[in-house]
């Protein structure tokens, strides 16, 4: 198997951002270096589009002009750069557009302020060069801005309630996802192909439909990770397996915890071997959580339980701390349809055991996507036995360092080993 070491030849990606605003008939095209920050967070599990804040300089006018006008609107564009780093020297060897998108704009200033949110602004950090060019904007001021996509807005927000006979979960997503005007859909094949008699669409928007159904009669038996990325909205299964896959796509991602044989080998950048992609990241941004399966839920809310011996699901809610069991009285039982639990359950348990955490910088964030499949090689003894197998993403966090007129990634991944 080959496997890239410390001193291969590995690149480095960088990217260059544009950006421009729009408010009340006005346009204004944005200076390098009114470009403070940003940071990305895709959480697959969790949530079901991604979070991308941006820190501008902005001088008054523009600033107040925003807050006027709530249908103010931001274009993005990245570009990444491929090219090597040699004592500080950026060499680009290519380019290409990662994103070019219209996005609506969430003043965070105006955003009320729970601790998730505030860990999030505390993550923008910036890392600059001391250049006249791209330093920060001098007369303006510094805004953070929640950036969402607005195409991805709108389908999101269409309500679906409809009652359909004699229909598959294929053909029910079939029909949300071409009324809401979604379009790049990787969906993987449905294990439930039951054909329902009736089926039941509450009032609900397109995402909070498919959560439903998800729920109510599951999609996959090792159960499905539901996101509306930038440009490709996934269906896919969290197996751990490359199973649907875009021509020309990056099938696996290989992470290769290299020990090294002295301080100046390289420990970021990619290398592109067919259909595969190795990150160089060493073992000091590698972590293992050790964690384990609980029989009852402490803290939070709606949660689905499922008693395998009566075969029910049972929606529970949590107003305050405290243990849920089955001597629970606020436990609402609901019929459900969902005979893949028993698997999905089997799936989630397993993982518990195996959640890794890796930090990496430089790296080629179009290649961290939830279809793929993660592996982790390493060449220090200690470890290398244990990272053996097969790893799906559930967690990316990405900041945005500038160095000149490029802006450097920096991103915690993280990993769950799947039972595959």
């Amino acid at each position: 198997m080959y496997a890239p070491t410390g001193r291969d030849n590995w690149l480095c990606c960088y990217y260059e951002f544009q950006a421009s605003i729009s408010y009340g008939g006005k346009n204004v095209s944005l200076k390098q270096n009114q470009i403070v920050s940003l940071m990305l967070e895709k959480n697959y599990d969790a949530h079901h589009m991604p979070i991308l804040i941006i820190e501008l300089s902005l001088d008054t006018t523009d600033r107040d002009g925003i807050k006027k006008n709530p249908n103010s609107i931001l274009h993005l564009r990245a570009d990444k750069c491929i090219g090597v780093d040699k004592d500080r020297n950026i060499r680009i060897t290519s380019k290409s557009i990662y994103l070019n998108s219209t996005f609506a704009m969430i003043d965070l200033d105006d955003t009320p302020k729970s601790d998730y949110y505030k860990n999030l602004i505390n993550g923008l950090k910036t890392r600059r060069r001391d250049s006249d060019d791209y330093l920060l904007y001098s007369t303006g001021q510094s805004c953070k801005y929640i950036l969402v996509r607005k195409n991805d807005l709108t389908a999101s927000k269409y309500i679906h309630n409809a009652v359909l006979t004699k229909a598959t979960l294929t053909e029910t997503l079939g029909m949300l996802l071409t009324n809401a005007g979604c379009s790049n859909i990787l969906m993987a094949n449905l294990d439930n192909t039951t054909e329902y008699e009736e089926l039941i669409i509450p009032p609900l928007p397109l995402l909070e439909c498919i959560r439903y159904l998800q729920n109510m009669y599951g999609f996959h038996k090792e159960d499905t990770t539901v996101f509306m990325d930038f440009d490709t909205m996934y269906i896919v299964r969290k197996s751990g397996l490359c199973t649907v896959y875009k021509n020309r796509e990056t099938k696996n991602v290989t992470f290769c915890l290299n020990a090294p044989e002295n301080m100046n080998e390289n420990q970021s950048g990619v290398i592109y071997v067919g259909n595969t992609t190795y990150v160089n990241i060493g073992p000091k941004h590698f972590t293992r959580d050790i964690g384990g399966a609980v029989s009852n839920q402490v803290k939070g809310t709606d949660y689905l339980i499922y008693n395998e011996d009566e075969r029910v699901s049972q929606q529970v809610t949590v107003e305050n701390e405290r243990s849920i069991n089955k001597n629970n009285t606020n436990i609402v039982t609901i019929k459900g349809h969902n005979n893949l639990i028993s698997s999905q359950l089997k799936y989630r348990k397993y993982e518990e055991q195996y959640k890794f955490t890796i930090g990496s910088s430089g790296e080629d964030l179009s290649i961290f996507t939830p279809n793929k499949q993660y592996s982790i090689i390493s060449n220090c003894t200690e470890i290398a036995v244990d990272v053996i197998g097969k790893y799906r993403l559930t967690r990316q966090v990405t900041t945005f360092a500038r160095t000149g007129q490029y802006f450097i990634p920096a991103s915690t991944l993280t990993l769950r080993k799947t039972m595959e």
